[in-house]
């Protein structure tokens, strides 16, 4: 990802600098639609685990809330 934008980057400058060549050659393996999958799968995933945290906090905060209840 990193690569990629670095080279937009010196593209964005070369296209400013006359008599320079562009650099607008997409490498073989780009395709943009797996990588915007990959990423829409991967926030899935972040969101999906970020659930399973709070879910699993809730429990505890019942647990304890529970557990204070009975020592009173």
């Amino acid at each position: 990802e990193n690569n990629r934008l670095k080279e937009a980057l010196i593209n964005k400058r070369k296209q400013r600098q006359r008599g320079k060549p562009l650099l607008l050659k997409a490498p073989l393996e780009y395709n943009r639609g797996a990588l915007q999958q990959q990423q829409k799968e991967e926030k899935l995933a972040l969101r999906k685990q970020q659930k399973e945290q709070k879910q699993a906090m809730l429990k505890e905060r019942k647990r304890m809330r529970l557990a204070a209840k009975e020592i009173r």
